[in-house]
């Protein structure tokens, strides 16, 4: 039989080397996400099921011997909506959450304005300034116990303390997110977050 053309030949090496790779970096995805991601999740969870924080518990949520989720509620975080009242108290540039003309909105910005010059919202404002934007404040709620008792029960890492100190280190930065928890268990109390939030549940369903 007549060989193949060398032209052809060539081609047919490379489509296999490359169907071979594509087939290599899909098997090398669904190992890492059975052995990784999900092994990670599942030692969280077991490293913070002693505390009460309902963020962490539906981040890391309980799982059979299967490895499955299940009875997971899903609710509107008031930590995160704690963390979002302040952020917008700042006065930045770019609003967080619901349109600027949303009637809950323009609600919310008249209930918390007398706070404006609140310590929650003055530590904020460095954090913003040295670049600590949503994301990272959004770990505070995330990474501790509910407020107005919030302490972190998960450690961010280093580079989210240095992040909060604009690059200063970790401890400058450690510092300032410790004193953020703080305050914003403070304004929590202060401002009557959870009272506002309740009274409000309705918008939220």
């Amino acid at each position: 039989m007549p060989g193949i053309p060398q032209k052809s030949s060539f081609l047919i090496r490379i489509l296999t080397v490359v169907f071979g790779a594509a087939l290599i970096f899909l098997i090398g995805i669904l190992v890492g996400s059975y052995f990784g991601l999900d092994r990670l999740n599942f030692n969280l969870f077991y490293s913070t099921e002693k505390h009460t924080s309902s963020s962490a518990e539906l981040l890391y949520p309980p799982r059979d011997t299967l490895g499955c989720h299940k009875n997971i509620e899903v609710r509107i975080d008031k930590g995160i909506e704690t963390v979002a009242m302040v952020f917008n108290l700042t006065g930045i540039s770019v609003p967080v959450g619901l349109p600027n003309d949303h009637p809950y909105r323009k609600m919310t910005n008249d209930r918390f304005t007398d706070y404006q010059n609140h310590d929650a919202v003055e530590t904020a404002r460095i954090l913003l300034k040295n670049g600590f934007w949503l994301d990272a404040m959004n770990k505070i709620p995330l990474y501790c116990t509910p407020f107005p008792s919030a302490g972190l029960v998960l450690d961010p890492g280093d580079s989210y303390y240095i992040r909060a100190s604009g690059g200063k280190g970790v401890e400058e930065g450690r510092e300032l997110v410790s004193r953020c928890i703080e305050a914003l268990n403070c304004f929590y109390m202060d401002a009557e977050v959870e009272k506002y939030l309740n009274a409000n549940d309705s918008i939220y369903q």
